[in-house]
């Protein structure tokens, strides 16, 4: 299995992130963090077909919601997960 990583920490992105993420299902690694004008809610039916997803980093954004269902994939494995206090998650950081 090929994995990868897309780090996209403090770009100053704007918008919302898209469902589409849906399809890199070998991501393991997503850094968002410190990009303050990304918002909305989470998509979590998306986030949740990233299986192999061990770090996820959207702390300093505006993003909302739930990644509580992310934990599960760290049964295995060391996560880190990091998000602000508006983001429901018992796992992160």
């Amino acid at each position: 299995m090929i994995s990868f990583s897309i780090s996209l920490g403090n770009l100053r992105l704007t918008g919302t992130l898209p469902k589409e993420i849906k399809h890199l299902q070998d991501l393991e690694t997503l850094h968002l963090n410190d990009n303050i004008q990304l918002e909305g809610e989470v998509p979590s039916d998306a986030l949740a077909n990233l299986t192999s997803l061990i770090e996820l980093w959207i702390q300093n954004t505006s993003l909302t919601g739930d990644i509580n269902f992310l934990c599960s994939n760290c049964e295995d494995e060391e996560c880190d997960f990091r998000a602000d206090e508006i983001i429901n998650c018992d796992c992160c950081a």
